[in-house]
């Protein structure tokens, strides 16, 4: 718990005919990270002995059935879409994730079924969707007619004569007003032979019919068009443009009908298909991971190297699973790690602590040689949140909340299950402090029930020195817990240095600047002796905090202080949770007094006053809980930069191996 899982480096040397039963093996088992071994290729220690492995050469087979697959499945989803839940549903009431077993079959019989099922899809669907998307492109087209001819629904004009003829040339179109006049002048310069006709489009376009003779079309269509003329493509519609357009969405709701019986046809083929389809491609994907982690391999004529990190506490299984796989044809070999190995990281905490996690990662994994913080940022965080928020009712909110998450999407994503413990956490804290505090939506409990909250030990409004002083202890904790787990990895690590100049500088600082500060400013009587010990020990101090740092030494003094004072956030959260609840009471209670019909005003201003401060203070509470762990906390002992252990590991979501076959 203290640290990440112990890792060890785990290197197998076997026979090539036993490598993929090897694979596919530690693919189900799922507890080896596979690294690339070709880097080591290039080092005379290796290259005489060894080359680099490559990918099977099924995988470029398999990545063609896939994307067909994904082409089908593609086309299923365009006419038959899967029906997305709301936010709600999705969130606390999600269905089940069905599941298909399946065979476990691999390599050539997988592809050779993979093919056979696209074969057969294929048949059923290929006439139908050749049709539709025929359909799809001749209502596209029909729908831009139709817009092209509605552009010049005012000219009087039958719409056939549209084109180029042996001798003349039509056009349709639009040009702004201001340019028409241009438009004559510019065009009878060019030739006499042309005829021009407006009418109003718009208010700022008129339509415009061009017929000019062949011979110069193509001059007055690009002066035209240097004038803003905005050419309409309506040669494919026929009659005058009401007539046309009529036409047009004649033959638009027959095509649309016309899809529509094609599209059920391939629903049909969609529903009958797509779970055994999504089954084999997620088959076919596990398989192509298997063949593509071959390249990450070394190999001989006749034998294969792999690399890879295992948990300690596995080594044994993985072992034992690779003899028996292997038939005891097998070197396995597992090593600590060297110093200079980057080492991933699997966080090891108990089962209650897991879904904290979730908030170290959010900052950064630890190193392997760092403490784990999952431990202290947990528990802490929730008494900071509950703290910060401070009201009964809110936490019940928040606990209602992450119970419904938890027995709704927390059981099929574990990111939103981790979420939902924390929001447990969180919220069950709150309660317990709202009732410390005596807040139950702020003071509408003495102020509209005139009942006097029991259990209050703190008063926010009233006293926020007793909050101040609290906030102040909790700080100084704090830090001094980052402060003792500093100390604890250096001597774990030996560097003897940086416990005496990063943290048992604090240990002597902090106890002499509080003697100090308690005799400068009265707050107890104390011997005079051990006014001068705490001055020197003070002295002493600060002079191994300059020669560590130089003269800038002493802004580490103030930093510290900062980061102390940091905590007084505590009290300004709880302040706003409090004042603006108390404020939302009083606004309510006068618009209650106001008329009797004003009652339901005054529900609405409590209700959605009392909600945006939930709101706004749990986000509150939530940043600066974090804020106080990330930044002045971690600061005194925590580094990370680890990199997750990525197990090998087959994913399955559609698909689960039939139990006999497993």
């Amino acid at each position: 718990m203290l640290k990440p899982s112990r890792m060890k480096k785990l290197r197998v040397a076997t026979l090539k005919d036993h490598r993929y039963d090897l694979i596919k093996r530690l693919h189900e088992l799922g507890v080896v990270q596979i690294t690339d071994f070709g880097e080591r290729i290039g080092s005379p220690e290796w290259s005489q002995l060894l080359t680099r492995s490559y990918g099977e050469p099924i995988v470029r087979k398999i990545t063609s059935l896939i994307m067909s697959y994904g082409r089908i499945l593609n086309l299923f989803q365009t006419v038959d879409p899967i029906a997305k839940e709301g936010l709600v549903k999705a969130l606390f009431s999600p269905p089940p994730q069905k599941k298909i077993s399946v065979e476990d079959i691999c390599g050539e019989e997988l592809i050779n079924k993979a093919e056979k099922l696209l074969e057969g899809v294929t048949e059923d669907v290929s006439a139908s969707e050749k049709e539709y998307h025929l359909l799809e492109e001749k209502i596209s087209d029909l729908e831009e007619l139709k817009t092209s001819v509605e552009k010049v629904k005012n000219l009087d004009i039958d719409l056939s004569y549209v084109g180029t003829s042996r001798f003349v040339s039509v056009f349709v179109g639009l040009i702004s007003k201001d340019s028409c006049d241009r438009l004559v002048i510019e065009t009878n310069e060019i030739t006499k032979e042309c005829v021009i006709y407006f009418r109003e489009s718009s208010k700022e376009e008129n339509a415009v019919v061009i017929t000019v003779i062949n011979e110069y079309a193509d001059e007055v269509i690009s002066s035209a068009r240097k004038l803003g003329f905005e050419q309409q493509n309506v040669s494919k519609a026929k009659g005058k443009p009401s007539d046309a357009i009529l036409a047009i969405e004649s033959e638009i709701v027959r095509a649309k009908k016309e899809r529509e019986n094609v599209r059920q046809k391939l629903v049909e083929s969609a529903r009958r298909w797509r779970d055994e389809v999504e089954a084999t491609q997620e088959l076919l994907s596990i398989e192509r991971e298997r063949g593509d982690i071959s390249s990450n391999f070394a190999e001989t004529e006749e034998t294969f190297v792999l690399e890879g990190w295992v948990e300690a506490r596995r080594t044994e299984q993985v072992e034992k699973e690779i003899l028996e796989t292997t038939n005891g044809h097998a070197i396995v070999q597992t090593t600590e790690p060297d110093v200079s190995d980057d080492v991933p990281i699997k966080l090891d905490n108990p089962r209650f602590l897991r879904p904290f996690e979730l908030l170290t990662k959010m900052y950064a994994s630890p190193r392997y040689d760092e403490i784990d913080p999952t431990f202290l940022i947990g528990p802490v965080l929730a008494i900071y949140f509950g703290l910060m928020l401070g009201d009964a009712v809110y936490g019940l909110f928040i606990l209602m909340i992450g119970c419904l998450l938890y027995r709704g999407a927390g059981k099929v994503s574990e990111s939103l299950h981790d979420m939902s413990v924390i929001l447990l956490a969180i919220g069950a804290s709150t309660i317990v402090f709202g009732v410390l505090q005596g807040s139950y939506l702020g003071d509408f409990a003495p102020a509209f029930l005139g009942i006097d909250p029991p259990f209050r030990l703190l008063n926010p409004l009233k006293d926020p020195t007793q909050i101040l002083r609290i906030a102040l202890v909790i700080g100084i904790a704090h830090l001094n817990i980052g402060l003792l787990v500093a100390a604890y990895q250096n001597l774990q690590r030996k560097d003897y240095h940086s416990l005496l100049h990063g943290q048992m500088i604090w240990f002597i600082i902090q106890p002499c600047a509080a003697v100090l500060l308690f005799n400068f400013f009265g707050w107890t009587t104390l011997p005079f002796s051990l006014i001068v010990v705490a001055g020197v020990g003070a002295g002493v101090g600060i002079l191994l905090l300059m020669l560590k740092e130089g003269p800038l030494g002493i802004l580490s003094l103030t930093g510290f202080l900062g980061n102390w004072l940091s905590y007084v956030r505590i009290l300004a959260l709880i302040l706003a949770t409090s004042g603006i609840a108390m404020t939302v009471n009083i606004l309510t209670k006068m618009i209650a007094e106001i008329h009797p019909m004003a009652i339901f005003l005054a529900i609405f201003v409590c209700i959605f006053g009392h909600l945006f401060n939930f709101i706004l203070n749990c986000i509150g509470a939530f940043v600066h809980s974090l804020r106080l762990h990330y930044v002045e906390f971690f600061s005194k002992f925590y580094v990370g930069g680890g990199r997750d252990f990525r197990p090998f590991k087959a994913t399955r979501r559609y698909t689960e191996l039939m139990k006999n076959t497993a």
